[in-house]
């Protein structure tokens, strides 16, 4: 049996495993330890789960690439849509918050290489749904270090989250965290922003954690404007830019919570952008002068 150690914002998951592989995806190596740390979840990693019969099993979430179900006993139980064969096949059961459970890995390592035993579509889901029961956003978002605060850039898919993070790294000396997705979440009454493992088109994601300073909400334009929102606007912008679990009403509330600290404690701002360092520019001068 081996052990991991997951640290993901504020998920520290024990992760247990008697498969043979204990390959890894790059992007999560930087958020793993083989040093035991006091954890609120824990994981074991199995080679298949037969589907479980004599229990009653009610669908939450129904999607192209996966749905989530929960039996009689109250434990989550989640299917995945494999692409080659369209088959669904069950790849997690967890416990009611996501706290424990075990895990198949369900996606070809690198070079088509058999499952490691983390960087799979499964663990993804199972990590993310914990993340949110801890108080956390899990948000479609990049998100760069300047000066020792955090930067997000929120929007959907080809909006420009990559272009944007890419222009505050060339121009203003800030460091990448992650160009697709970022974590916000309250420590010791401080909102922090953090990457998640699963990145976008650039795969180096760095796993430090940063005071948040401001959210920006894209759009593209031709010359840069930006609106600063109000708490209740910002709070709902954030939801919109999460995939926040409705399927599961305490998931739900912990990040509603979430969103609501968040846009009392750092400003936000809907941000149209021209994808050039005029950008940087624009944006520090804003920031500079709602701080005075």
């Amino acid at each position: 049996m081996s052990f991991l150690y997951l640290r993901i914002g504020p998920l520290a998951a024990e992760l247990r495993s008697a498969m043979k592989s204990c390959r890894t995806d790059p992007s999560l190596s930087p958020f793993l330890s083989a040093v035991a740390c006091r954890v609120n979840s824990r994981y074991e990693f199995v080679p298949s789960l037969g589907r479980l019969r004599g229990r009653t099993e009610k669908l939450l979430w129904d999607s192209p690439a996966w749905r989530l179900s929960v039996d009689g006993g109250g434990r989550n139980l989640i299917d995945v849509q494999m692409p080659r064969t369209r088959l669904w096949r069950r790849v997690a059961e967890t416990g009611p918050c996501f706290e424990d459970g075990r895990i198949v890995p369900c996606g070809p390592g690198p070079g088509g290489a058999a499952p490691a035993i983390t960087g799979s579509l499964s663990d993804r889901i199972v990590f993310s749904n914990r993340l949110f029961f801890l108080g956390a956003l899990v948000l479609h978002a990049s998100v760069v270090e300047l000066e020792g605060r955090g930067l997000v850039f929120c929007g959907p898919s080809e909006i420009g989250k990559s272009t944007i993070a890419g222009l505050w790294v060339q121009n203003a000396a800030a460091r990448l965290l992650n160009d697709d997705r970022a974590i916000v979440f309250a420590r010791r009454g401080r909102a922090i922003a953090s990457a998640a493992p699963w990145h976008g088109k650039n795969p180096d994601v760095d796993s430090r954690e940063v005071p948040l300073a401001a959210v920006f909400h894209l759009s593209q334009a031709t010359r840069n404007r930006v609106r600063p929102l109000d708490e209740g606007e910002a709070a709902a912008a954030l939801l919109a830019a999460s995939a926040a679990p409705l399927y599961h009403p305490e998931g739900a509330a912990a990040a509603l919570d979430n969103a609501v600290r968040t846009a009392q404690a750092v400003p936000s701002y809907r941000l149209a952008f021209r994808p050039d360092r005029s950008v940087v520019e624009y944006c520090i001068r804003r920031i500079s002068s709602d701080a005075g």
